[in-house]
């Protein structure tokens, strides 16, 4: 039955994290409506099983990174993992590489065409959803956070997640809460040889 039930939340996680990443600035007006979202996701995404935690820090991502962050993300992952599939594949290669690279060039400039309003909104909710969580979140939360996905996962795919939400809390934190987060960073540098 427990089983049952992890199954089932993971995969509403899926479906919410697949929408969030979809159409990032309506889940960024979500969490900023019920300013509890992204504090209780914090706080849940290092007390679940392995599993589950990348799929909260995917939504944690959407909200405080935006989707550029998101899709410079996938597309590098994506990139490297097509690579050798590519290469292997003979002439028609050639023909693939240059259709994907005026798909790409497309895709760009259909980018800069929606980006500009979407994509300063995207910025300014980011910075409002940081300093929300930052009004939430206490020294012993983020330090648990750091420590358990800076430090412990085995996981360099989360690891790098972390990194990625870490820094775009710092970048989007004012002044006295950026100084609190490099305190905590430095308090568990004496723990990295463990690891």
């Amino acid at each position: 039955d427990g089983r049952d039930t992890l199954i089932s939340l993971m995969e509403h996680l899926k479906a919410c994290a697949e929408i969030a990443t979809q159409r990032t600035v309506n889940w960024q007006k979500f969490c900023i409506k019920d300013d509890s979202v992204l504090y209780f996701l914090l706080q849940v995404s290092f007390l679940v099983d392995e599993g589950v935690s990348p799929v909260l820090l995917q939504l944690l991502s959407c909200a405080l990174c935006g989707s550029k962050v998101l899709s410079g993300s996938a597309s590098a992952g994506s990139s490297g993992t097509s690579a050798p599939g590519g290469s292997s594949s003979g002439q028609p290669s050639g023909q693939s590489k240059s259709s994907t690279k005026k798909s790409k060039k497309e895709d760009k400039e259909k980018e800069r065409e929606g980006d500009g309003s979407s994509g300063s909104q995207e910025d300014q909710f980011c910075t409002a959803l940081v300093n929300q969580l930052n009004k939430f979140a206490d020294k012993e939360t983020l330090i648990q956070f750091l420590r358990c996905f800076l430090l412990e996962s085995n996981s360099s795919s989360v690891r790098w997640q972390a990194h990625c939400l870490t820094l775009h809390i710092y970048r989007n934190s004012n002044k006295s809460q950026q100084e609190l987060l490099l305190d905590l960073m430095w308090s568990i540098w004496p723990e990295l040889p463990a690891y």
